[in-house]
């Protein structure tokens, strides 16, 4: 199961490349960059707006995914940006307060996504499965980790008097430390629940 994970993604990064050179090839994709754990268990009153890229859709089949998305009787609204960012498209989709994981795949899946990048990894939409509360738990609390060290550098990096003190004392050094920690933590965490 790993090496077809390593396989599917060598995949998703060769059809990235390849995205200017032939765009029918690439396969089609949604990447989520913001933790969506919060539309997996939407239990509020208000609809969901989901934020995400997706990677290899032409200027034609635009028109045909916000179709396809809009067929669904939960799906609010759907659009896709006609200009691309490093071979991606801004998509934007609103879904009734009720919809649940399940809903929000198949959605995808009538639209022709072939692969979901959440988290950093890269699903087959067949194999995508929904996060439990407990495991976006822990992906919340191992992105604050990570969000919080790079807070931090960032602020010494910023401040003169502190950057001379932590270059001094190996404060970077250190810091690497625990941001390379916190990075794996988060991959291994992902690995184990995929």
């Amino acid at each position: 199961m790993k090496h077809i994970s390593i396989f599917l993604f060598i995949a998703f990064l060769v059809s990235i490349s390849g995205l200017q050179a032939q765009q029918s090839i690439v396969a089609k994709t949604v990447v989520f960059q913001n933790n969506i754990c919060q539309v997996y268990h939407n239990s509020g009153q208000e609809s969901s707006k989901v934020e995400f890229q997706v990677v290899g859709l032409s200027d034609v089949e635009i028109n045909q995914f916000i179709k396809s998305s809009l067929e669904h009787q939960g799906v609010l609204s759907s659009t896709i940006s006609t200009s691309t960012f490093k071979g991606m498209r801004t998509g934007k989709m609103e879904i009734f307060a009720q919809a649940d994981f399940e809903f929000l795949k198949n959605v995808f899946v009538n639209c022709g996504i072939q692969f979901v990048k959440v988290e950093d990894e890269l699903f087959p939409i067949d194999s995508w499965k929904q996060f439990t509360n407990e495991q976006c738990s822990k992906l919340t609390q191992l992105n604050n980790n990570i969000h919080e060290i790079e807070f931090k550098r960032n602020w010494v990096i910023n401040n003169p008097a502190e950057k001379e003190k932590a270059e001094q004392n190996g404060w970077f050094t250190q810091s690497n430390g625990f941001y390379n920690k916190a990075v794996q933590d988060k991959k291994e965490f992902l690995q184990s629940i995929k």
